[in-house]
């Protein structure tokens, strides 16, 4: 007997299928700490599967059904957790063309959105998470489904990470250790409230892109400064996924950064970093113009 889950989509849910039912409790408990602001329940009995989950003699098989490629093997349940994220995503960018997802930390403000892009290591999980210890909310701290075409950002609803051991700074450790709901391999999982973090879907208008670089090396703390489009364009083309051929990408991200601010910043001291953007972009901490 198979379980289905709906979750929520743009114009439709999508929908995962777990072959093993006997599973199915511990898996839907993996999703609710992984993916928490991603809100699931059960989907009718004949609707067409998204995703298809099987049990394997060493875990889990997730395989794509209704786009083409797409696959991941998990050792555990967590592990299956993080895959669906990424399948549910790669569903998302299957069915809607205009969308591309960015790995971004970004940060919502009443003037709009705050895109700090970066490779893996370049701390922008960090600093968004730096930003919601100061009372500032976020759309995600590493991945984010942008609309290229509007100018918009939206909320996934995955879980924010901290990689440990925390840099030192402010109240960071204080924000992670209560709100840790799982650690495992070096990164901690947070719960944040829907204050701290925006649940799936949820979007905003982006009003600044930010390439960031963490460089230890640094004699200064912070520095921050405009970007052209061209270079913006330049550094985002590495860090964007679309369904579409490379061509598409380099167009989408020529596309996105017509109407947003630029700015690179790169930093040693993460509490320091936050405080250079706040200041050069002129925020305070209700998200006016100052």
């Amino acid at each position: 007997m198979t379980t289905r889950l709906a979750f929520p989509g743009f114009g439709g849910d999508l929908v995962v299928e777990l072959s093993d039912s006997s599973s199915a409790q511990d898996v839907t408990a993996a999703c609710g700490l992984l993916l928490p602001g991603w809100r699931y329940g059960p989907a009718a009995a004949d609707a067409a599967v998204d995703i298809a989950v099987s049990t394997t003699p060493t875990g889990y098989d997730a395989t794509a059904r209704s786009w083409p490629g797409g696959t991941a093997l998990a050792g555990d349940v967590n592990n299956l957790a993080n895959a669906l994220g990424g399948l549910l995503v790669d569903a998302l960018l299957a069915r809607h063309p205009a969308l591309c997802c960015l790995h971004a930390a970004t940060v919502t403000f009443a003037t709009g959105a705050i895109l700090c892009v970066g490779r893996s290591g370049a701390g922008k999980s960090t600093l968004a998470l730096r930003f919601a210890a100061r009372g500032h909310r976020i759309l995600g701290d590493d991945r984010i489904l942008v609309d290229t075409r509007r100018g918009e950002a939206y909320a996934l609803g995955l879980a924010a990470k901290a990689r440990l051991p925390l840099p030192p700074g402010d109240d960071l450790a204080t924000f992670v250790e209560q709100r840790t709901t799982m650690s495992e391999g070096g990164v901690s999982y947070l719960n944040l409230s829907p204050a701290e973090q925006a649940p799936f879907g949820e979007h905003a208008r982006i009003s600044t892109i930010v390439l960031v670089e963490r460089d230890p090396a640094m004699t200064s703390a912070a520095e921050f400064g405009r970007l052209a489009p061209g270079p913006l364009a330049a550094g985002l083309l590495g860090e964007a996924t679309t369904p579409g051929a490379a061509a598409s990408v380099v167009g989408a991200m020529t596309r996105l950064v017509r109407n947003v601010a630029g700015r690179r910043l790169r930093f040693s001291q993460g509490d320091r970093a936050v405080d250079a953007m706040l200041r050069e972009l002129a925020l305070d901490l209700s998200g006016q113009l100052i």
